[in-house]
């Protein structure tokens, strides 16, 4: 089925609304296409349109070839992005300096993470048990998630080193308990800032 036309001051145009209802386009697609392809795409009153003289049938053949180019284009991505996800899934670390069996054939470097967390303190600046929850137990959340998250950073360092393991695995905790003066002279005590800092070395090793 042919798209609507309407006309305007002598000449005969195609509106946007009318083409992908008509050949069962997606629009937000259908418009990235014609920009992609710097097609000339004219607005009225009555919405964006196409003039005339664009064919519309090689058009739409472009437009078909533009789907398989894109839903290729993300096929690779999905490849790679699942190629990536696995193989920082598969880097092995040691706070040794190797693995037995395994022969480490370069080093990419060192390879770094850090991360805070503020907890929140009792209402009486302590430690324990209050209305605002265990702080003792949330450190002991705090530093199993920042033991995850910056060993996970540091594998992804290592993949992009292009290396498959990571040695001389270290981890260093540092506790702040900031405390300030209000106007009225008094202490104010902060929520704990609690760091976790993950350091070790890429490397690439090949079994023996």
């Amino acid at each position: 089925m042919a798209p609507k036309k309407m006309k305007q001051k002598g000449r005969v145009q195609m509106k946007i609304k009318d083409i992908v209802r008509d050949y069962n386009l997606d629009k937000e697609i259908f418009e990235a296409f014609l920009q992609d392809q710097g097609i000339a795409v004219k607005f009225s009153l009555t919405g964006a349109y196409l003039e005339d003289s664009v064919d519309l049938v090689h058009l739409l053949d472009q437009f078909q070839d533009y789907l398989a180019d894109q839903d290729e284009k993300f096929a690779d991505q999905l490849a790679q992005q699942k190629e990536r996800e696995q193989g920082i899934a598969n880097i092995v670390v040691t706070t040794g300096q190797g693995f037995d069996g395994y022969s480490i054939k370069h080093y990419g470097g060192p390879v770094a993470s850090d991360l805070a967390h503020s907890i929140a303190r009792g209402v009486d600046g302590g430690r324990g048990d209050n209305a605002l929850g265990d702080p003792a137990q949330s450190l002991v959340d705090v530093m199993e998630e920042g033991r995850i998250l910056t060993l996970a950073h540091l594998k992804e360092q290592a993949y992009d080193l292009g290396c498959n393991a990571i040695i001389n695995l270290k981890f260093d905790y540092v506790t702040l308990e900031p405390e300030t003066v209000n106007t009225q002279g008094a202490t104010s005590y902060l929520p704990y800032v609690f760091c976790v800092t993950a350091l070790g070395t890429a490397v690439y090793a090949d079994e023996v």
